[in-house]
């Protein structure tokens, strides 16, 4: 009986472990695309960029790959939820010359994951925002 008890104890745990384990994708979690977006941002990574983004820009070469290794480990991030297939994200970061960078954003589902809708801010962001809730995923305390 032990036995059983102890092996059904390390199924569990070993489940919970891989599952934080597991890197999340842009593709399968909306929140994600804003910490893919600094990053590629910071690594000058024109290829991640434009893969992000629903709206392919010109400005941008999809063959182009990162320049740094660099990522971004301290930011603030701020989610506003329109629906389950559009969010609005604020994303404030350090950037490796320890400078304030602010990012707004629109994410929206489609038929290859979650996507940026435009590859510059948003105008008038505080009005899309006005009558969301914003609900914070991650503080300058939460590293």
């Amino acid at each position: 009986m032990h036995r059983v008890r102890y092996f059904y104890l390390l199924s569990m745990v070993l489940g919970i472990v891989t599952v934080a384990c597991v890197p999340q994708e842009p593709d399968k979690d909306p929140a994600q695309v804003p910490v893919a977006w600094i990053n590629a941002e910071v690594q000058n990574d024109e290829g991640t960029m434009y893969a992000l983004l629903a709206k392919k820009s010109i400005a941008l070469d999809p063959k182009d790959d990162a320049d740094f290794e660099w990522s971004v480990e301290t930011y603030h991030l701020t989610e506003w939820k329109v629906n389950e297939g559009r969010f609005f994200y604020e994303i404030i970061y350090i950037d490796p010359n320890n400078e304030f960078i602010v990012e707004q954003m629109e994410v929206i589902q489609t038929k290859k994951g979650w996507k940026r809708t435009k590859y510059t801010d948003l105008n008038n962001f505080e009005f899309y925002i006005a009558h969301l809730e914003p609900v914070v995923l991650h503080t300058w305390e939460s590293l």
